[in-house]
């Protein structure tokens, strides 16, 4: 017979504090001597509680970037301790466990603060909750491999089946993702041995293998991705092949390193840029890819809320809820096929006439209803469309209920693709006022945003680029005439330091597509999405140096590679004492 949670409660508490496991109340070392970014020591008491809801060091605010220590030239400063998110959590354990799916217990975790725009952001703390759901989680997923045959039978090798030490060495290895001290393997293998005092019955080999895996994926060392190398070589300390191997594997499949990975980093096949761009290569040729790929582009152009925006049902009758799910797979089956399957990057996406319709979009583009519930790729009119901000998902999430909205498209296009330093706008906007006989909607804008303080931003920044897109409505549909007059598509913009003049928004999306600024703005969103971290001044010249070759060759692969041989990748700025 198991015993009872309650069973296991006090010594489990005293084995936890011995192991560094950092259960309760218990003090997680997870760097040994070194210094942490909060400038005490690893394992120093006070603000290293991994379950403190208020820490400064390895789950605090260590990544805040309002905190951080300068970076050098070429390198910013990133956290040492960068926590796992919850899909994160999900896909390791998954791949650890050799799971046939996702465990599906993140979803009642204690939520993030959803302050950055991608989801791998590295600065995230652990709340007393959220720890309870960790050890929650561990019990839970522990029980379940533990006392099932198949599932035990695939986490470690024949040979350590039966053997604690083994067990504790093979899987702690894969668990930590870099080898076990051996003061490591001697105190989780006394665990092992332990669980015969603590369960009542059932097989020995079978209760040390639920209680190290406990303890394993309760670890900080699980939990946090750490970075504990500490040599320093002219301000910079290069990583471990292991821990540039982590870097790797959650920036390009957001889960934990392939077997084949984790042999590279023993072998050193990681040590160098040209190591690291093999591997980044291949990786990318793997279907763990495929998610991460395209939920950086979700993420870059907010696809979670197409089709939220309600529009005039008397006006757009088609245009309801029900779109939404539609919307969003369009975007998705768009970027699969550009980044995935063509291996292009931002000119691809700018540029492409192809989407994927079913009966309920095809009216949108001007398409005879013939498609089906299923979505089926078609070619555009090239003369119309081109590209992600020609499709009726971005249009309609940046247009009003009745009109399109030049003024949301100019500031979106501005800040995520060009990258423009928009200031925050002032207070008391006035509303638009209502169109007048014969007025067109790029006439009121023009009228509204003509006068100071206005005109600073809308007239350089951000109307050129909403005006490119009045060809289409509200919902994205094209039009000719806007309020009974002709739609006037055209206008100039300065960009890479002179005045380019385009007309409609074929022209606007090459003139983007071929612009050095854009490349470096998407390059610059790769960067924060790869590092968790938003870049930092240090990182300007080699950015313009990836930005040079994004532009001289539109290929995924090429791009990101170039990002991941980066110094600033596989090595951190000596920290200040």
């Amino acid at each position: 017979m198991r015993a009872s949670k309650s069973n296991l409660s006090a010594p489990w508490l005293v084995l936890g504090c011995g192991l560094g496991v950092s259960v309760g109340a218990c003090t997680a070392d997870i760097a040994g001597d070194g210094p942490r970014p909060d400038g005490n020591t690893a394992g120093s008491g006070g603000s290293g509680t991994a379950g403190s809801s208020n820490t400064s060091g390895a789950a605090g605010s260590a990544g805040n970037p309002t905190d951080n220590p300068p970076g050098i030239e070429g390198i910013g400063w990133s956290t040492r301790y960068p926590r796992l998110s919850h899909a994160q959590w999900e896909n390791t354990v998954r791949d650890l466990l050799a799971l046939d799916a996702l465990p599906n217990l993140a979803s009642t975790f204690a939520l993030d603060p959803d302050n950055s725009r991608f989801d791998t952001y590295t600065a995230r703390t652990v709340s007393s909750n959220l720890w309870l759901d960790y050890q929650r989680g561990a019990e839970v997923v522990a029980a379940d491999v533990a006392h099932d045959a198949a599932k035990l039978a695939k986490v470690v090798s024949a040979t350590a089946q039966g053997n604690g030490k083994a067990f504790v060495t093979e899987l702690g290895e894969r668990a930590f993702r870099r080898p076990l001290t051996e003061q490591e393997i001697s105190s989780h293998s006394a665990l092992f041995e332990q669980a015969a005092t603590l369960f009542q019955g059932g097989d020995a080999f079978t209760n040390g293998a639920e209680l190290v895996l406990r303890a394993l994926l309760q670890s900080p060392h699980f939990l946090y991705r750490v970075e504990s190398s500490a040599q320093a070589t002219d301000k910079k300390i290069w990583l471990s092949g292991y821990e540039v191997a982590s870097r790797l594997s959650y920036g390009l499949w957001n889960t934990m390193p392939s077997t084949k990975l984790f042999a590279a980093a023993k072998a050193g096949e990681l040590s160098t840029p040209q190591g690291v761009d093999k591997w980044t290569r291949s990786m990318l040729q793997d279907a763990r890819a495929k998610g991460p790929l395209v939920r950086f582009h979700e993420q870059l152009f907010n696809v979670v809320n197409y089709g939220t925006i309600a529009k005039n049902q008397t006006l757009y009758p088609t245009f309801t809820e029900a779109l939404a799910p539609v919307l969003r797979d369009e975007a998705r089956r768009f970027f699969e096929e550009i980044v995935v399957t063509r291996g292009a990057s931002v000119k691809g996406l700018l540029t492409m006439p192809v989407t994927f319709v079913n009966d309920q979009t095809a009216p949108f583009y001007g398409l005879a209803p013939s498609y089906g519930t299923q979505l089926t790729r078609v070619e555009l009119d090239p003369t119309k469309r081109a590209g992600i901000l020609t499709q009726i998902g971005f249009l309609s999430k940046y247009g009003s209920q009745s009109q399109s909205d030049p003024i949301l498209r100019g500031v979106h296009i501005s800040l995520d693709i060009v990258c423009s330093a928009l200031p925050a706008p002032p207070n008391d906007i006035p509303p638009l006022p209502a169109l007048l006989d014969g007025q067109t909607n790029r006439q009121r804008v023009e009228l509204l945003t003509s006068k100071s303080p206005c005109s600073s931003c809308h007239a350089p920044f951000i109307n050129p680029l909403g005006f490119a897109l009045e060809n289409y409505d509200a919902v994205g549909q094209w039009r000719d005439t806007d309020n009974g007059q002709p739609v006037n598509a055209a206008a100039s913009f300065q960009i890479d330091g002179q005045t380019v003049s385009y007309n409609g928004p074929v022209e606007l999306s090459q003139m983007l597509a071929k612009s050095p600024s854009v490349h470096r703005c998407y390059s610059k969103n790769w960067l924060e999405y790869v590092m968790g971290r938003k870049p930092a001044a240090e990182e300007d010249g080699v950015l313009d140096k990836v930005a040079a070759a994004s532009l001289q060759a539109d290929e995924m692969g090429s791009l990101i590679s170039n990002i991941t041989a980066l110094e600033t990748f596989r090595a951190r700025p000596q920290e200040i004492k």
